[in-house]
């Protein structure tokens, strides 16, 4: 052996060494497995050495086809992220210009009078008002944001819907007489549209109460009895 073997052999042993040790470092998704080690002052053989190669290129390989799926994967993510917020931006720009407000009174035309609006079922007060569009049931609450007033006090009732929930009948837990006396100025119907809590139309806008165009503004009307 000649010294420029020696140094060959030398050089190449050191190089394996820094490899290999950095092998751990490297690769994280495929475990590696050196079939020959190599000791310092110990000859290597060429064979052995392109064995050792040939498992750290199949492990690089490896591992390269994972970070592929992983980068598909992450593609497929973020296309169906884009769609997503496609169709949000579509329903945002979907929403009706139309504020929910209520059609007061129903009945139109000379003469127009509350009868449409009004009504009696026995002794108790039922109110019924239509909205241009449809809204969102559940945040109209009886006693919170729509009630019934007089002279006697507040009174209490219950709501029904129909229509698609767009018409709202309420209907009063007390006799008219114990809300409203006779003659004492009648009954109110308020529906608040500002505060904490707001009656709304399906898409989340506050209703148009007052009917000046723009969300929220109180609904108020009073209803005259005949005793």
């Amino acid at each position: 052996m000649n010294n420029s073997e020696v140094i060959l052999m030398k050089t190449s042993v050191f190089w394996c060494g820094f490899l290999f040790s950095a092998i751990p470092v490297c690769l994280m998704a495929s475990d590696v497995d050196i079939p020959h080690q190599f000791s310092a002052g110990t000859p290597a053989i060429a064979a052995q050495v392109n064995e050792n190669f040939s498992e750290v290129e199949a492990a690089v390989d490896d591992n390269q086809v994972q970070i592929t799926a992983m980068q598909l994967e992450i593609e497929a993510l973020e296309d169906e992220n884009k769609q997503l917020q496609k169709e949000i931006d579509e329903l945002r720009n979907a929403q009706p210009s139309t504020v929910a407000m209520p059609i007061f009174p129903r009945s139109f035309g000379p003469g127009t009078n509350y009868i449409d609006d009004y009504d009696m079922d026995g002794n108790k007060g039922v109110f019924t008002i239509e909205f241009n569009v449809v809204v969102d049931p559940d945040t109209f609450v009886a006693g919170t944001n729509v009630l019934v007033s007089g002279a006697g006090g507040v009174g209490s009732g219950t709501i029904e819907w129909t229509d698609n929930n767009s018409t709202l009948t309420f209907r009063t837990t007390e006799d008219f007489a114990t809300i409203s006396p006779c003659f004492s100025g009648g009954l109110t119907l308020t529906i608040l549209g500002s505060g904490e809590l707001v009656p709304q139309d399906m898409h989340g806008k506050a209703i148009d109460g007052d009917k000046d165009g723009l969300p929220g503004g109180d609904f108020s009307n009073t209803y005259d009895l005949i005793c």
